[in-house]
C-alpha cells in the first residue's frame, strides 16, 4: 500500500487522480504505482482501465472510485461512462483523449486536481479562464503524456504553468460552459452565456448525443469531425450561436459552398440523416429538425441528380428528387420524373450508379462477370436492368453484417480501394472486383447497400495490390519489397544496383528489381541487421565480431555516412560461433549471476569509481538517470525500482553528493570544474557544443535554447574563454 492516498474530488479525472497520487508519494511517474498494481502497459490509458487492481495498493474500495472511473460497476461492467453519464458499451468514436491529455493550468492550480471535463476530446478551451487548453509542454514542445512527474510538471522537468494563455472566441467559451455544466450535472448560469445558444435544448440532451452526434452537423459544411478539435468546435459554435439565425446562416453558407457539386451535398445530407434522425435518437434532436425543415421551406434548392442506387429495395430510378432524400432529414421538395428499367445510362452515369470508377466498369465490360444480355445495339449505353443485375451480384457476394461486428478490425471499403489504391492500371482494379466475385478475395461483410459498404481486411487488399502490381510489372519487385524481403535498409538497394549485385529495370512507377537477380543475391548474402534481429543483438556488435573472426563483409554506404553490412551465408555459422566466444552484456550478466555477484555489489563498486574519479552521477531532469546507471552497471533498470537495498544505496549517494536541483546550478558547477581543471569548453564548428555540455550537466539540451538564465551564463563563459 502507498503512504499517501488523497481522496478523489467529485469531478476529478480518473487518470488525473492517479497522477496526483503518484506526485503526492514522490514518484516521478505513475508507472511505478501501476506496475505495483500489476497493470500492463496496454491497459493504462484505456477506458477499460482495471480499477479493482489499483484499489488494492491504494487501500480503498472500488466503490470509492466508482464515481470517477470510466466503467459502470456492478450489473453493467461493460458500460462505459464519465462522471455518471453513459457512453455506451463500445467507444468507436474518439470521445475521450486519455493517451494525449489536455488541461488548463490555472484550473489545476486553483483546484489542485485535473477536472474530468478535460478528458473530453471536445473540451478545447477552459470555460472559466476563457483560454485554450494546453496539449504540449511550453518548454520542450513535446505532447503531454499521462506519465510525467506531476499535474503541472512535464517529463522534461519544466512547469506547465509557463504556458502563455491563448484566447478563444466567445462562442467557443459559451459552448464549453454548456458542455461542462452538462458533464457536472450542475446548474448553468445562463446570464454568463452571451451568444444566445439553444441552452434548454442542449441541456436536455444526453451527454453522449451532445458530444458525438452534434458535431456531425458539420458534414453539411464539408468539415470532417476527424479534423483538429478546436476547428470543429469553432464551426459548431458558429452554427449554434445567435440561435436560430446562426444555424440558417450556416446552412446557407453550406449550400453556397456546394452549389456546383449537388451530389456531394446529397451525400452529406444522408450523413446528417443517419446522425440525427434515426428512431432511437430522433426525440433528442427534435429542436434541430424543426429548424432544418423551416430552412428547407424557404430555400430555393433544385432537384438533386443522384447517380448511385441508394438502396437495393428502392424503385429503379435515375433522377432522385429532394423529396426522396428529405424523407429522412425532414426537408421538403417537389418530386421529379422517375426512370424506367429500360432507361439507358452513359458510362459515367452508369459507373456512378454502381459506385465504381469509369475505367473499372470499362474493363469489366469485356469480361464474363458483366452480363450484357439486355443490349439492343452496340452503342446503346447501359440499361438499368443489366446494371441492377451486376449490382445484385456485388451485394450477394458479401453477407450483410451489423457495424458493431467490424470491431477493431482494420478495414477498407471496395470503393475506397478502387479509387485510392495504386494498382498499375484499370485492368488490375477490375481484377480486384473479379477476385471478389469469384471468392478468392474474401469480404468480411457489408454494413449497407453500396460498394462503399462492402468491407475487406486492409492486409488482404494490400497483399492483392502488391501481387497485382508485381504481376503487371513482369514479376519485378519494387525497391521497398526487395528491402523488406532481404531484411535490410531501403537505402542499401540503390547501392547494390549501382555496384552490380542487383539488376534494375525502369518501369512506369519507378525503378524495379528483376526477380532473377534478387533471388541470386538472396541465396548468397544475408544482412547483419536480419541476423541481429533473429539473435536479439545489434549490427554494430556483429560487425565487431566479423572483424575479430576475419569474416569478409559487403558494406553498402548510406547517404548519411553509415553503412549497411552484408555477409555471405556460408560465413553465418562462423559468426554465430564467434558470438558465443565473446558474450554481450546480457550474457555477461548471466555469468555474473552464476558467480553470485550481487547487483548491490556492482552498484556499490560503480558509485565508488565515480567518487574516486570525481565524476557526477548521470542525471535527467534533475534526478538520477536510472536507465544510464543500470546500463553502465550491466543490470536491468528494474533493479533500481524493486531492489530496496540498491535504492537505499543510490539515495544515500545522491544525498551525499548533493546533486544540482536546477539546470542553472548544474551548468554553474560544470563551468567551475572546467576552470579548475583549466580545460576548454567543448566546441563544434567554433561554437559551444550544446549536446556535449547538456550531457555533462545531466539535462536536456533544449534547456540551452529556452532557459534564458542558462543561455546567458553559457554565452558569458564562452565569450570570456574566447578572449583568453
Amino acid at each position: 500500500m502507498l503512504v499517501r492516498t488523497p481522496k478523489p474530488a467529485d469531478t476529478e479525472s480518473f487518470l488525473g487522480y492517479l497522477l496526483r497520487v503518484s506526485e503526492s508519494n514522490g514518484y516521478d511517474t505513475p508507472w511505478r504505482i501501476l506496475k505495483l498494481a500489476g497493470i500492463c502497459q496496454s491497459e493504462m490509458t484505456k477506458v477499460s482501465f482495471p480499477v479493482s487492481k489499483v484499489c488494492k495498493i491504494l487501500g480503498v474500495s472500488a466503490e470509492s472510485l466508482s464515481h470517477i472511473s470510466y466503467r459502470h460497476p456492478g450489473h453493467y461492467p461493460d458500460e462505459y461512462k464519465i462522471l455518471g453519464h453513459g457512453l455506451g458499451s463500445s467507444i468507436n468514436q474518439p470521445i475521450l483523449r486519455l493517451a494525449t491529455p489536455a488541461l488548463c493550468p490555472e484550473c489545476v492550480r486553483a483546484n489542485g486536481y485535473i477536472d474530468a471535463f478535460y478528458d473530453l476530446k471536445l473540451a478545447v478551451a477552459c470555460p472559466v479562464h476563457k483560454r485554450a487548453v494546453i496539449t504540449n509542454c511550453p518548454t520542450c514542445g513535446e505532447i503531454l503524456r499521462f506519465f510525467r512527474p506531476g499535474l503541472l510538471t512535464c517529463r522534461c522537468g519544466a512547469s506547465l504553468e509557463d504556458a502563455a494563455p491563448v484566447p478563444v472566441p466567445a462562442a467557443v467559451t459559451d459552448l464549453m460552459k454548456v458542455i461542462a455544466a452538462k458533464l457536472h450535472s450542475g446548474p448553468l448560469d445562463q446570464a454568463s452565456v452571451i451568444r444566445q445558444l439553444p441552452i434548454e435544448s442542449l441541456m436536455a440532451m444526453p451527454l453522449r448525443a451532445l458530444i458525438t452526434k452534434l458535431p456531425t452537423l458539420l458534414h453539411l459544411h464539408g468539415t470532417s469531425t476527424c479534423e483538429r478539435p478546436i476547428d470543429v468546435v469553432e464551426l459548431l459554435a458558429e452554427a449554434l450561436s445567435d440561435w436560430p439565425k446562426g444555424l440558417h446562416r450556416f446552412l446557407a453558407k453550406a449550400e453556397e459552398l456546394h452549389r456546383d457539386d449537388p451530389m456531394s451535398h446529397l451525400i452529406r445530407s444522408k450523413q446528417l440523416s443517419a446522425s440525427f434522425f434515426r428512431k432511437e435518437i430522433r426525440e433528442s434532436f427534435a429542436w434541430l429538425q424543426q429548424e432544418l425543415t423551416q430552412h428547407s421551406q424557404h430555400s430555393r434548392g433544385k432537384s438533386i441528380h443522384s447517380r448511385r442506387k441508394l438502396h437495393a429495395e428502392a424503385q429503379r430510378r435515375f433522377h432522385l428528387s429532394e423529396e426522396l432524400e428529405s424523407a429522412d432529414v425532414g426537408l421538403r421538395a417537389e418530386p421529379l420524373s422517375h426512370a424506367t428499367p429500360n432507361h439507358k445510362l452513359q458510362k459515367r452515369d452508369a459507373a456512378a450508379y454502381l459506385g465504381l470508377p469509369v475505367s473499372v466498369l470499362a474493363a469489366l465490360q469485356a469480361t464474363s462477370h458483366f452480363a450484357q444480355k439486355y443490349r439492343t445495339g452496340p452503342k446503346s449505353g447501359y440499361q438499368l436492368a443489366e446494371l441492377d443485375l451486376f449490382y445484385s451480384r456485388l451485394l450477394k457476394s458479401s453477407p450483410r453484417i451489423h457495424p458493431s461486428r467490424v470491431g477493431t478490425t482494420a478495414t477498407v471499403s471496395m470503393s475506397h480501394a478502387l479509387g485510392k489504391y495504386r494498382m498499375h492500371d484499370s485492368k488490375q482494379k477490375a481484377a480486384l472486383v473479379m477476385a471478389y466475385l469469384s471468392g478468392s478475395l474474401a469480404s468480411i461483410g457489408r454494413v449497407g447497400n453500396s460498394t462503399n459498404d462492402i468491407l475487406f481486411r486492409i492486409r488482404d487488399v494490400s497483399a492483392f495490390v502488391a501481387s497485382s502490381r508485381t504481376h503487371a510489372a513482369g514479376g519485378t519487385l519494387t525497391q521497398q519489397q526487395a528491402a523488406q524481403t532481404l531484411g535490410c535498409d531501403l537505402q542499401a538497394i540503390p547501392i547494390l544496383v549501382s555496384n552490380g549485385y542487383l539488376t534494375a529495370r525502369s518501369a512506369r512507377e519507378g525503378t524495379r528489381i528483376t526477380r532473377a537477380s534478387f533471388e541470386g543475391f538472396l541465396q548468397k548474402y544475408i544482412p547483419l541487421s536480419k541476423i541481429a534481429k533473429e539473435n536479439a543483438t545489434n549490427s554494430r556488435r556483429l560487425k565487431s565480431l566479423c572483424s575479430k573472426a576475419g569474416i569478409p563483409m559487403l558494406l553498402t554506404p548510406r547517404p548519411t555516412g553509415s553503412e549497411v553490412p552484408f555477409i555471405q551465408r556460408s560465413s553465418l555459422e562462423l559468426l554465430l560461433v564467434t558470438a558465443t566466444l565473446y558474450p554481450n552484456r546480457k550474457q555477461a550478466q548471466l555469468v555474473a549471476s552464476h558467480t553470485r555477484h550481487s547487483v548491490v555489489a556492482i552498484l556499490k563498486s560503480y558509485l565508488s569509481e565515480l567518487t574516486n574519479r570525481k565524476e557526477p552521477l548521470p542525471v535527467r531532469a534533475g534526478r538520477p538517470n536510472k536507465v544510464a546507471i543500470a546500463r553502465t552497471c550491466g543490470f536491468s533498470r528494474n533493479v533500481l525500482y524493486d531492489n530496496n537495498e540498491a535504492l537505499e544505496l543510490l539515495d544515500n549517494f545522491v544525498a551525499q553528493a548533493s546533486m544540482p536541483s536546477t539546470p542553472l546550478v548544474a551548468l554553474q558547477r560544470y563551468l567551475e570544474e572546467l576552470q579548475t581543471r583549466r580545460e576548454q569548453l567543448p566546441l563544434r564548428a567554433g561554437k559551444p557544443n550544446k549536446l556535449a555540455i547538456a550531457r555533462a550537466c545531466g539535462f536536456n539540451r533544449n534547456v540551452l535554447y529556452v532557459n534564458a538564465e542558462v543561455v546567458s551564463l553559457l554565452n558569458t563563459f564562452s565569450s570570456q574563454q574566447s578572449t583568453l
